[in-house]
């Protein structure tokens, strides 16, 4: 029952309705509703939006969605870790935008990067393996991508690429 729980809810998300976005709100919005977790797990939480007044084509819901299953990943990830810390990055790259949460955790398992993004896949134990997955399926409602890379020094950068109308 929770496959069939977990499988709905990757296959059920609706298609995207794009409308005119600017990100700095965006992102201050995300930071708000996640604000009293990172407080309460001592996570220092960093935004930065190259130009401030970078807008997109999206639809708010659903990448509000994939952000904040981005921003969970990381805050598991930083768990444990000394100085645990976060950012989202928000610019203008390669014809369409970019938005990019780094942390400074554990890092990505020893497999191909690209195999955490596939639904059902998962470390954690009692984990679902879907909220990267659903993050993945929003990038591509919207014609971009979700990319995934080790970091420099530990942790890891989800990068979530939208192509601009």
């Amino acid at each position: 029952m929770s496959f069939v729980e977990r499988y709905r809810a990757v296959a059920e998300l609706p298609t995207a309705s794009p409308r005119p976005v600017a990100l700095k709100p965006f992102v201050d919005g995300i930071e708000r509703l996640m604000s009293a977790t990172f407080r309460e797990r001592k996570i220092s939480f960093v935004t930065r939006i190259t130009p401030e007044e970078v807008t997109a084509d999206v639809d708010a819901e659903l990448l509000e969605q994939a952000v904040i299953n981005l921003l969970r990943n990381a805050v598991e990830a930083v768990e444990g870790v000394a100085v645990p810390r976060i950012e989202v990055a928000c610019s203008r790259a390669d014809g369409g935008i970019s938005i990019e949460v780094h942390d400074n955790g554990r890092g990505l398992p020893d497999v191909e990067p690209g195999k955490v993004l596939t639904p059902f896949y998962t470390t954690k134990a009692g984990g679902g393996g879907i909220g990267l997955a659903v993050a993945r399926h929003v990038a591509l409602a919207h014609g971009g991508q979700l990319n995934v890379r080790p970091r420099v020094g530990g942790g890891a950068t989800f990068s979530l690429w939208l192509p601009t109308a």
